[in-house]
């Protein structure tokens, strides 16, 4: 077993998370609930890959109309953004928040690798829901985001 797994192992008894094994990844699931919403959180270790990522979601009602604003939405923030790649998944109507990072790189802090994650997907929420539910566009809800 790689020192990663075993890591990560150890992380999710003390947090009580569960794991499961799929093929060469070692998955837990977590649930967060940030300032702006609920957001279900996975961690997959792949030992094939020697990746560790950390992949949150939310989802949210779209209409057709807004998908190309909320792409617009998605590509600015990514340009902002250092450790999370957001992606909009148009089949789920899901926003979901991304970051990865190899194992030879990662220092053993699941808490920090994890909560920048959720903390930062958290953050931009609103401008989400300012673009999907709000009739904002894009840069006006950009423009809205308190740093």
């Amino acid at each position: 077993m790689s020192k990663i797994i075993e890591s990560l192992k150890k992380y999710s008894e003390e947090h009580k998370y569960s794991l499961t094994k799929k093929d060469s990844s070692t998955i837990m699931a977590i649930h967060f609930t940030g300032v702006n919403g609920h957001i279900n959180t996975i961690v997959v270790a792949n030992t094939n890959d020697n990746w560790l990522e950390v992949s949150s979601t939310v989802t949210l009602s779209l209409s057709k109309n807004q998908i190309v604003e909320l792409y617009a939405l998605t590509n600015r923030i990514n340009l902002t953004t250092y450790r999370l790649k957001l992606m909009i998944n148009t089949d789920e109507t899901a926003v979901i928040g991304e970051s990865s990072i190899p194992f030879s790189l990662f220092d053993g802090d699941f808490d920090s690798f994890i909560e920048s994650n959720a903390s930062t997907f958290d953050f931009y929420l609103p401008v989400y829901y300012a673009v999907a539910y709000g009739g904002k566009s894009v840069e006006e809800a950009m423009d809205g985001l308190v740093e």
